[in-house]
């Protein structure tokens, strides 16, 4: 594994800033407490596409980085909103804990260490269906907080969590050479289509 640096990941930050100002400064002027609609737009962005299996934000896939485990699997939802909500305490003294990156091996923040995460260098495809796969995240995740499952949707949530695990699997077989970009490309666009 490559893992991302300092300056990358901060240049994804900024693509990532850009892209949700638009919609919080939308939710600021039409929806009453748009102030609060924003900033819970703000800390549920990045854990939803972290923890989805494209594995990171627009940002991060557009400079062609992955957020994942140590080991290279996705991350749970808690380690992703852990994750998130341990970078604000990273920013609190002076951004030290964003420092970090610069003198660990796997070029870990604080926040990262503490999840067990790493930033990877990663290949790929920008003509990803973005609204789309977060919709479905926000959904699945949401589905799996709110709802006792009954035995239509037990199965439904086993055969994506089998669809999941595919994915992850085929994403390792790429990073490792097995499958060249076109077969992963193909393979996984299949396979999103079953999510």
């Amino acid at each position: 594994m490559t893992y991302a640096g300092f300056w990358r990941r901060f240049a994804s930050t900024v693509i990532d800033g850009i892209i949700l100002l638009i919609p919080t400064i939308l939710l600021g002027m039409i929806v009453r407490h748009g102030e609060m609609s924003g900033i819970l737009l703000w800390l549920i962005y990045k854990p939803v596409f972290e923890c989805s299996p494209l594995m990171g934000t627009p940002g991060r896939l557009f400079l062609g980085m992955q957020v994942t485990t140590e080991a290279g699997g996705r991350l749970s939802v808690f380690q992703a909103l852990g994750r998130h909500l341990l970078s604000y305490v990273s920013g609190l003294f002076l951004f030290l804990g964003y420092f970090f990156n610069l003198f660990t091996a796997k070029r870990q923040t604080f926040h990262d260490l503490m999840v067990g995460a790493v930033v990877i260098r990663s290949e790929v495809s920008t003509d990803q269906p973005w609204f789309e796969i977060w919709k479905k995240q926000i959904s699945e995740i949401l589905g799996a907080s709110t709802s006792l499952p009954s035995g239509g949707s037990t199965e439904k949530a086993r055969q994506r969590s089998s669809t999941l695990e595919t994915l992850e699997q085929l994403h390792k077989l790429h990073q490792q050479g097995a499958l060249t970009d076109e077969e992963y490309k193909a393979k996984k666009e299949e396979l999103l289509k079953n999510l």
